[in-house]
């Protein structure tokens, strides 16, 4: 038992260390892009490393996911272990927790991996909220921040009655990230795209299923979410109206006559 609690008092001073980053991490995350002004003497290699930086960071931001520190995660992970092999007290339990969420303030701030990590009391998976829906648009969709990391995995399955295969679609990749409040990440959302789905047939009456994990190889377990296709040009009088609308607009009127359907949920 004495190896037990030396490895526990280890790793337990290694998280209270660690987490600094994390929320230094956070905070960089939340707030404004800091660029590099440049110093009145520097020479014009400088200048220009300066230039380069400053637009590295500023692009990197644009796709830029909540942050994880691995060190940390990987140290709550052993940490969790040797405390369950320990059985430690409701006390001590409330001590980690107080370490890894002072004034109860989130750790992660992806929500799904954060409740992994409150010891005291295993949380529910968090529900992406009626506020913050999932928005599926075939080839795209939209989804709070707060939901995903770098490492997410994104796996829409799509059904059509009048085919023999299903088709899966795994090939999704942040496209970027919109801010509309810079210190609010409840109003961050992120883009994904999907090559494979703008090669995809859309029709009416499809069963689309959707499964998103919020990190790989975190022990978490995936949203999934239900969508279905619904015709929207099945009378001549809609392809009247929307000839009226977007005669003098080619395009516009092309993308709506490409577009015969919409996603709505289904579950």
């Amino acid at each position: 038992m004495d190896y037990l609690q030396k490895a526990y008092d280890i790793v337990l001073d290694n998280a209270n260390y660690l987490t600094e980053e994390q929320e230094s991490l956070n905070e960089d995350y939340l707030s404004a892009v800091k660029t590099v002004s440049k110093p009145k003497n520097a020479t014009k290699d400088e200048k220009k490393e300066i230039d380069k930086y400053n637009k590295m960071i500023k692009n990197n931001r644009r796709t830029e996911l909540p942050p994880v520190y691995e060190p940390l995660r990987l140290n709550c992970d052993l940490l969790f272990a040797i405390a369950s092999e320990m059985g430690i007290s409701e006390s001590e339990q409330t001590k980690i927790d107080a370490i890894l969420h002072p004034n109860g303030k989130r750790l992660f701030l992806t929500v799904p991996l954060d409740d992994n990590y409150i010891i005291s009391q295993k949380a529910e998976p968090d529900p992406i909220s009626d506020e913050n829906e999932i928005e599926f648009y075939g080839n795209y969709m939209v989804l709070p921040v707060v939901h995903v990391t770098d490492d997410a995995a994104i796996t829409v399955t799509v059904r059509d009655n009048t085919a023999a295969q299903e088709t899966v679609l795994s090939d999704w990749k942040i496209d970027k990230v919109e801010r509309e409040k810079e210190d609010d990440i409840s109003t961050f959302f992120a883009v994904f795209n999907s090559a494979d789905g703008k090669n995809v047939h859309w029709v009416p009456d499809m069963s689309i299923s959707i499964e998103i994990l919020p990190k790989q190889e975190a022990g978490l377990s995936p949203y999934t979410y239900q969508y279905t296709t619904v015709g929207t040009k099945n009378e001549w009088y809609d392809y009247l109206k929307v000839w009226e609308g977007h005669k003098n607009h080619w395009y516009e009127y092309a993308k709506v006559w490409e577009n015969s359907v919409v996603f709505e949920r289904a579950d």
